[in-house]
């Protein structure tokens, strides 16, 4: 090791051993230099005969005890404490004691003052190995506990001062910065708030009276530096401006104080003069501190939150009302006085709650909360002059009543639980002004019949502890019954006992955001808002400027009426048109509310559609059946009425005329009659033709044949449906080639399949054989196969004829439409002809012979059957009618008579080839005798005998060979008797 370095090390150690000897007890043997570093007018070197020197003057006295001497070393040549002591504010020296302060012996004055070393001495005190060097040198006693400041300010402790109690928990660190000191027991001193050197503020204190700096060091759990409040903990609001003068006045002539215009921890408390252990300026027993500021607090002295009436009553902190004063029940002014969570919460009502919720301590106030209550604790929707508070409460005054930034609802939006009113209410309910401060869209209910006599909101709703959603006092299907019943308050204002439908769920589909559907059914208020009366004063949803607006807004499937004729009708001035057949309440019909008594399904229609109705210029003629139907499975139907077709709320776009017809782009006939349907491709579709006489048809050209309420169709001037067909085939402008003018007789028919065939009345009409709404040619029944089965069915003993050689498709082997036909035309055969004959005759003598011999002469169908010997004389001798039975004579022109001639079809029947032979099918000619050969042989040979006697078998066998006739042409020119005569020889 160097030299160098030697010495820098025996240097240090030098120092150290000094240090520790300097500060170290004295021991009565320091060496007279260190005395003389302050008394160096006590060496001799200063001194002459006890006299002064040019260096110093004689000291007077033994002591050096002056401030200056304190300056000689803490101007910084040992230790710099001119700004703390010098440049700031410190303990009062230079004056006189004030009659406050006992100042012991051992503390000098100089001249009766108060000097630094009046608590300083440059001479070590105590133990500073244990006080610490700052807490004991220079001090002229032990200062651990701030004896020292006690010994002189004897009226700070002992009494209602600031408790000296031990600190056991985490301070703020400020405190520390500030110069702050805690005793031996980490105890309140003096020194914890005061220092004798360098206060912050007046009265010697560490922190400032500003913003309570001072108090938050150590009261972390009441406030924080510089704020407003302990979260959770509410405490009574400090650091904000108080605005009341007079009321200042007040608090500061009770020794609060306010700074910069502030609460602060002072204006309550005064640490040194409180008049109790919570250093309060005043008592507060019976609330005088409180009611200094909130003086209008006291009304609650005489309501029912005076606890003091409730004798058990005990706040969380075991203070009692009697003791602590009404207001203590709620508040402590540094903290909720009952349990609450410590949690940004609403905890303004948590704090009614804390009560409300307990039945011992409310009784008949308790709040469920299983029920339903006015929400708390939301974000108001509405601007209101009532008190909102913010989600972190600052505290329960209303000090600050600035709604600006405060949105939330809570118990105190509505309650004041000072003031003296019916439950504490901040304003009227019978008038609905406190409800209406919130609820001003519901302003409109003032007034109106909802609003009057002694109606109000709670007549309907129940703020707390209500069974029912929307705070209702009954459910909302029955509440509004409650007033809207006999004998209730609103008994003239019944719904009567037809009534719209409520509490159900409808069965089509309502989409719409204009009514209110609670649980998808369809309640009153799905109509009515009961705070509204509207413009019709009928308290209707969303104010409609008529009923029409309302019904349509979930019937929009009948909006169609609103450009209809229906739409046009005004009755008593009235502009509305639902209201016109229809009344939600007290309607007289339960179906469709219909406001008339309907007896029948048509009197919905009929009540306008008469002749003294509103629509007397629409009166319809029923002509279209209606009633009960009687195939309700075909038709899917089980009674027509007006309202089976017709839909008065829609007008058919597509035809001309507005029949408010069902159906929109097809035939309304074919929802009935869908067998029906093929009468779009028929011939008689007249929607398919071109003139102005069909026109106006259209696609419903039923009607040009059918008239369900109007004759249509000017050319039909019958309702007979068969005549109707007639009337048209009568007209060639209308049916063209299709000209009828004779047809197959109309008569009663006998022996018919009646579920084939239809008939009129029991006879034969164009129907019958007909169906006018098919597609097929001849538009024959659907239940007919063909054309000879629709003869034969009515002529069942004429079906023969198709297994016979009169059948000439299978003679002849050529197509024919039918066999029938061929002999009998039903529609425009000659108009002279009988039996249907479709050709024009020979003679007039004898129709059947004619008819039989177009077909059997040598150039006829039936040139191999040709008859050349034929005929019968005619009979003088008429036959009685009993003796007659079933002989066929004919007249002249074909009709069966008694009086008539003998003739082809007397003996002959044309349909039937044998009478006994069972019939079979002929595919060639064959020639036959005289048992078939279409003969009617058993009744012919009775014919014959009947006159001819035993001559009469070989007649009928001869009667067409010439060796008969040839015979009889020689007797015919003998001598005749009158046998002869009446017989015919």
């Amino acid at each position: 090791m160097s030299k160098r370095n030697i010495f820098v090390l025996m240097l240090f150690l030098n120092l150290i051993l000094f240090s520790l000897k300097v500060y170290s007890a004295p021991t009565g043997q320091e060496p007279a230099k260190e005395c003389a570093l302050c008394h160096y007018s006590w060496m001799d070197e200063f001194m002459f005969q006890h006299k002064g020197t040019d260096i110093v003057k004689f000291p007077e006295k033994r002591v050096v005890a002056e401030e200056i001497m304190c300056f000689s070393c803490h101007d910084g040549t040992v230790v710099d404490s001119r700004i703390r002591v010098w440049a700031e504010d410190k303990h009062k020296v230079g004056v006189k004691p004030s009659k406050n302060v006992i100042v012991p012996k051992k503390l000098p004055l100089k001249d009766g003052k108060i000097v630094c070393a009046t608590c300083h001495s440059a001479h070590g005190t105590g133990e500073p190995e244990k006080e610490g060097i700052s807490r004991s040198i220079f001090l002229r006693m032990r200062n651990e506990n701030s004896e020292l400041c006690k010994s002189c300010h004897t009226n700070k402790f002992g009494k209602n001062n600031h408790p000296d109690a031990k600190v056991d928990y985490l301070i703020n660190e400020e405190f520390f910065r500030a110069g702050g000191v805690l005793g031996r027991e980490n105890n309140v001193i003096c020194e914890s708030c005061h220092t004798p050197h360098g206060p912050k503020e007046k009265k010697l204190l560490l922190g400032k009276y500003v913003n309570s700096e001072l108090c938050s060091y150590c009261h972390t759990d009441k406030l924080e530096k510089g704020k407003y409040y302990k979260k959770g903990v509410l405490t009574h609001p400090v650091n904000i401006i108080f605005k009341d003068k007079v009321k200042r006045i007040e608090v500061e002539r009770n020794g609060g104080i306010f700074v910069e215009d502030k609460i602060v921890c002072l204006t309550c408390h005064n640490t040194h003069k409180g008049v109790n252990k919570s250093l309060l300026i005043i008592n507060n027993k019976n609330d005088e501190l409180c009611f200094k500021c909130h003086n209008e607090k006291k009304a609650i002295y005489f309501t029912k939150h005076n606890m003091k009436k409730l004798k058990s009553f005990m706040s969380k902190f075991k203070k009692s009302p009697y003791e602590h004063g009404v207001c203590s029940a709620c508040h402590d002014p540094h903290g909720w006085a009952l349990d609450l969570p410590k949690t940004d919460d609403d905890l303004l009502s948590k704090a009614c709650f804390s009560c409300h919720l307990d039945k011992r301590i409310v009784k008949g106030k308790v709040i469920n909360k299983n029920k339903y209550n006015h929400p708390v604790f939301i974000e108001s929707k509405y601007k209101t002059d009532l008190p909102l508070f913010e989600k972190e409460n600052k505290y329960f005054s209303e000090i600050l009543n600035d709604n600006n930034n405060r949105n939330n609802i809570t118990c105190a939006t509505c309650h004041n639980s000072h003031i003296k009113s019916k439950n504490f209410l901040r304003k009227e309910v019978k008038d609905g002004k406190l409800c209406l401060s919130c609820h001003n869209r519901k302003k409109a209910i003032v007034g109106s019949a909802h609003g009057k006599d002694k109606l109000n909101c709670v007549s309907c709703h129940k703020i707390h502890n209500s069974d029912n959603k929307n705070l209702l006092i009954n459910s909302l299907e029955n509440v509004c019954y409650d007033c809207h019943s006999k004998g209730k308050i609103a008994k003239e204002k019944l719904v009567g006992e037809h009534s719209h439908p409520v509490n159900i769920i409808p069965s089509n589909k309502i989409t719409t955001s204009n009514g209110k559907f609670i649980e998808g059914k369809i309640m009153c208020v799905s109509c009515h808002d009961p705070h509204n009366p509207g413009k019709l004063g009928k308290f209707l949803i969303n104010n409609p400027k008529n009923t029409d607006i309302l019904c349509l807004n979930c019937h929009k499937d009948k909006d169609n009426i609103l450009i209809t004729k229906h739409a046009k009708i005004k009755k008593n001035n009235e502009l509305f048109v639902c209201t016109e057949c229809h009344i939600p309440h007290n309607a007289k019909s339960k179906k469709y509310l219909f406001k008339e008594i309907i007896k029948t399904e048509n009197d919905y229609c009929l009540i306008c559609h008469n002749k003294d109705g509103i629509a007397h210029k629409k009166v319809v003629k029923l002509m279209h059946p209606i009633g009960k139907v009687n195939d309700s499975e075909k038709y899917n139907l089980k009674e027509l009425s007006c309202i089976s077709c017709h839909d008065a709320h829609n007008k058919n776009s597509g035809y001309k005329e507005n029949y408010f017809l069902k159906a929109y782009d097809s035939n309304i006939c074919f929802n009935c009659h869908k067998d029906k349907t093929t009468f779009t491709n028929s011939k008689h579709n007249v929607s398919k033709k071109s003139g102005n006489l069909f026109k106006k048809f259209n696609e419903n050209s039923c009607e040009f044949c059918h008239d369900i309420h109007f004759q249509k169709n000017d050319y039909l001037k019958t309702s007979d449906n068969n005549d109707r067909c007639v009337e048209c085939h009568k007209l060639r402008s209308i049916v063209g080639d299709k000209v009828i003018y004779n047809s197959h007789p109309f008569v009663l028919a006998q022996n018919i399949n009646y579920n084939k065939y239809k008939l009129l009345d029991g006879k034969i009409v164009c129907s019958t054989c007909h169906d006018p709404h098919l597609d097929n040619n001849f538009m024959l029944s659907k239940n007919i196969g063909s054309t000879d089965e629709l003869c034969t069915g009515c002529h069942k003993n004429k079906k023969d004829v198709t297994f016979s050689e009169h059948n000439l498709k299978n003679i002849l082997h050529i197509k024919l439409n039918s066999v029938c036909k061929e002999c009998h035309k039903p529609h425009n055969y000659p108009k002279s002809n009988n039996l249907l004959w479709p050709y024009n005759k020979y003679n007039d003598e004898n129709f059947i012979e004619d008819l039989c011999l177009y077909c059997h002469n040598s150039k006829g169908l039936a040139n191999k059957k040709t008859v050349n010997y034929y005929g019968h004389p005619k009979i003088v001798i008429t036959y009685n009618e009993l003796i007659a039975k079933g002989i066929k004579l004919f007249d002249n022109q074909g009709n069966k008579n008694i009086k008539g001639i003998i003739t082809c079809s007397t003996c002959h029947d044309a349909h039937v080839w044998s009478e006994k032979e069972n019939f079979k099918k002929i595919y060639s000619n064959v020639e036959g005798n005289s048992l078939n050969s279409f003969l009617m042989y058993s009744e012919v040979i009775k014919l014959c005998n009947t006159c001819h006697g035993a001559e009469g078998l070989t007649r009928y066998k001869y009667y067409h060979t010439e060796k008969y006739r040839k015979k009889s042409q020689r007797k015919l020119l003998k001598p005749k008797n009158i046998l002869d005569i009446l017989i015919g020889n």
